[in-house]
């Protein structure tokens, strides 16, 4: 019982610090907001890459801890799909693809406040509770 409060207190913690809003927790996905800050474009305004990969990171561990899980990143790729030139909030959909013995491989899909996909990151997390 008090592990799950301190897996909760931190997962509000983390998401406070990055700025996220938790929309949506469950076992084996997480729907989480962020708005995007006047310094987190570029000069062609676009928001930052790293902005996106940042987010996709924290949502994705957000997520392997909803389930269970919790070590860090082992690995992370984003394909940026879509311009994200006037967009002012991101939500990203964050979902288990496989949990393995000592690592989990979990997906995040980022869309702009429209719904359109703008980019798809996979993460692997080395398990220390597993």
């Amino acid at each position: 019982m008090e592990e799950n409060r301190n897996v909760a207190e931190y997962i509000e913690r983390t998401a406070k610090d990055n700025d996220l809003i938790l929309v949506e927790l469950a076992e084996d996905h997480t729907r989480i907001e962020r708005e995007i800050k006047e310094n987190e474009y570029n000069i062609l305004e676009l928001v930052y890459g790293g902005v996106l990969f940042n987010a996709a990171d924290v949502a994705a561990g957000i997520t392997n801890l909803c389930s269970g899980g919790g070590g860090p990143t082992l690995n992370g790729s984003i394909d940026y799909l879509r311009p994200t030139k006037g967009v002012k909030k991101i939500v990203l959909e964050s979902r288990i693809v496989k949990h393995g013995r000592s690592t989990s491989f979990i997906e995040t899909d980022i869309f702009s406040e429209e719904g359109t996909l703008v980019a798809r990151a996979r993460f692997t997390y080395f398990q220390y509770n597993r």
